[in-house]
């Protein structure tokens, strides 16, 4: 998500941890975190057209992975999105 204009993209985390967003995001600084699956796939006033506001520290990931993860406002994934295809790698550390 950029917090300089809310432009995002979702995309979810396969077994191994590997993601493809669908969507292409045009380039600029963004910051990465993660979202629990208990979101509310209808609500349409979120940027990614998902809410957070269900978002439960009982999640199955939310116990393996540090919290600072969880949120935008405290992720240390900062992210460089430029023209054309991006490989990007992200570490959580426990």
């Amino acid at each position: 998500m950029s917090m300089q204009t809310g432009t995002a993209v979702a995309a979810d985390l396969d077994a191994e941890g590997v993601f493809a967003a669908e969507k292409r995001l045009p380039p600029g600084h963004y910051v990465a975190f993660l979202v629990p699956k208990t979101y509310d796939e209808a609500a349409p006033e979120a940027p990614t057209g998902r809410s957070r506001a269900t978002k439960s520290k009982d999640s199955a990931g939310a116990s393996v992975v540090p919290r600072k993860y969880w949120d935008e406002g405290t992720s240390p994934w900062r992210v460089d999105v430029v023209a054309g295809l991006n490989d990007i790698q992200l570490q959580a550390d426990r």
